[in-house]
């Protein structure tokens, strides 16, 4: 329709053009001046469509294309006990640059539960140029796997993420708040023989303050939960320091205390060893397993520590130190400590060491257990029984090992 040269006179500038009957408006169309980020340049005057491009398949991420709006797609292969093998595909329209508006779906089928699982998200972002509070996040995530054998659980996670904007921009740290209300629907399962509700709903706010680099690691956490049946506060501290002779220190305090605590079950409780996970926020591969190989894995939650320990749970309050230090290479000696308090019982001092083989930090690890409440656990039977594992199945987080975000 017509071409026109429009020089800019600050910042933010609105410019008012005659239509001339046109149906889009362009600017750059023959890419005549060098952009990074091309896709805004399209804009309908026809209805509600933000552009008129054509919808485009593409097969994994790319970079945006300013004349199709892109869907990525790729295949997937999620596994846990009880859905077995789940392959699946994922679509979603994340590429290099941000965008405000994004969607994750990834319908899967579970081979051996033999029933369609798998889970979705969309999420908008809104921007702040001058301000302190300077990106928030609106989401809406949901999850659909079995949790036991005969029994599946749905989970709904409406969330509001803040994010902190530092005065020195050079600064690694990253500081930020998320608000979400957790509600999670369980069917009921023969095999599960706790009382607490299957059906609850969890408001979790948190403060996170990382500051993560290749020798030094910090990282602050504090949360509160609110239910029906319980409310709680807990907050934790990591710090990672590596030597210029290669050995490395970990250090880990968490501490956490019940406002009130109405549950007549450990469902709710803090774990010592292996929490119950109700938010359903762990890759878990057998999350209601107590005996076999899945019963032995270890996520670094709660407690935190790698010994079976009795009473497995603290229903009051829960304060422990997790500590490990570099012997050689990737062998390292672990050591934790603690104080749990529950309902009618006295405190106890809890403590548990032993020798952590550190393939790979937070994909492959091994703990074996020496001395603990227990006693010398190495010289007691069923000794393979005590050995807990970290093993990351995921493609999706598998591929952070070929970047430098674990650091």
């Amino acid at each position: 329709m017509f071409k026109q040269w429009i020089d800019t006179k600050s910042t933010d500038t609105t410019f008012t053009v005659e239509r001339k009957n046109a149906d889009k408006i362009v600017i750059n169309y023959q890419n005549e001046v060098p952009e990074y980020n091309l896709r805004n340049n399209w804009k309908s005057l026809k209805g509600f469509s933000p552009t008129n491009r054509p919808i485009k398949f593409n097969f994994v991420k790319d970079l945006e294309d300013p004349y199709y709006n892109q869907i990525i797609y790729i295949p997937t292969l999620n596994y846990n006990y009880y859905d077995g093998i789940a392959p699946g595909i994922r679509f979603h329209n994340k590429t290099i640059l941000d965008k405000p508006f994004t969607f994750d779906v990834n319908p899967a089928y579970s081979i051996k539960a033999k029933t369609i699982s798998g889970s979705s998200g969309f999420s908008y972002v809104q921007n702040f140029r001058n301000s302190t509070l300077y990106n928030i996040r609106y989401s809406f995530s949901e999850a659909y796997f079995h949790y036991a054998p005969d029994a599946t659980y749905l989970k709904l996670n409406p969330m509001v993420q803040l994010r902190i904007r530092e005065e020195n921009f050079r600064d690694n740290r990253k500081q930020l708040i998320t608000m979400r209300q957790v509600i999670v629907n369980r069917e009921k399962s023969n095999y599960i023989t706790d009382n607490s509700s299957p059906n609850y709903s969890v408001f979790n706010a948190r403060y996170y303050n990382t500051k993560t680099e290749i020798t030094n690691h910090f990282n602050f956490m504090s949360e509160v939960q609110f239910a029906s049946q319980f409310g709680k506060l807990a907050s934790e501290i990591e710090f990672r320091k590596l030597f210029e002779n290669n050995r490395q220190i970990n250090l880990r305090m968490y501490a956490g205390a019940f406002l009130y605590n109405n549950s007549n079950s450990d469902y709710f409780s803090f774990g010592i060893d292996r929490p119950t996970d109700y938010l359903f926020d762990y890759n878990y591969y057998g999350r209601s397993e107590s005996t076999g190989i899945f019963s032995q894995q270890f996520i670094m939650a709660e407690g935190g520590f790698k010994s079976k320990l009795i009473p497995q749970f603290a229903n009051q309050w829960i304060g422990t130190l997790n500590a490990s230090y570099s012997l050689w290479n990737w062998i390292e000696a672990y050591g934790d400590i603690g104080i749990i308090k529950s309902k009618g019982l006295s405190e106890k001092l809890i403590y548990d060491s032993g020798i952590r083989l550190n393939f790979v930090p937070d994909y492959f690890e091994l703990y074996f257990p020496v001395y603990s409440n227990n006693g010398w656990e190495i010289s007691q039977d069923n000794y393979g029984e005590k050995i807990r594992f970290v093993v990351t199945l995921s493609p999706k987080t598998l591929t952070n090992l070929f970047t430098r975000k674990w650091f």
